[in-house]
């Protein structure tokens, strides 16, 4: 996960592939694509900016960025989505499911508790390696006798 130190909001570190599903899944990536192609062949760069955040993908991340400061609240999110994307009802209320689960679950405790949140995250990494090292039977000690290994003989 990502801090931006700022705000103290923290962003799951495969944002930009989750997205890229969530354009994927609602038959957005064609457009997403074009735009791009669109926005490389531009060489004004007013028209780049604005051919960049008609990009779904921008869309998508500036409304995401927009609930996790607290400025937009998940029910307006839905009807920006409809209005932004041009989503029929239904899809707007799946692909909020779909941002639900996959990303805004992420700011719910950090809304709360910003700097409890982050410890969280960082004992949960240290029991998971501690977990993992266990599992590979790595030892502390270098001097220790290693079992896969064919012993020397000092006396040869």
């Amino acid at each position: 996960m990502t801090k931006n130190s700022s705000k103290q909001i923290i962003f799951p570190e495969n944002i930009g592939l989750v997205i890229d599903g969530i354009l994927e899944k609602y038959e957005l990536k064609k457009i997403q694509e074009q735009g791009i192609k669109n926005f490389l062949k531009s060489k004004n760069s007013k028209e780049r900016e604005k051919i960049f955040e008609n990009l779904p993908a921008s869309k998508i991340s500036k409304l995401v960025a927009e609930y996790a400061e607290n400025k937009t609240p998940l029910s307006k999110i839905k009807i920006l989505l409809k209005k932004e994307l041009g989503l029929s009802r239904e899809k707007s209320e799946e692909m909020i499911k779909d941002l639900a689960v996959k990303i805004f679950v992420f700011f719910e405790p950090v809304k709360k508790n910003p700097k409890t949140f982050s410890e969280k995250i960082e004992k949960a990494k240290e029991k998971y390696y501690r977990k993992e090292k266990a599992s590979l039977n790595i030892s502390k000690n270098p001097q220790e006798r290693d079992v896969y290994r064919e012993p020397f003989d000092e006396k040869e």
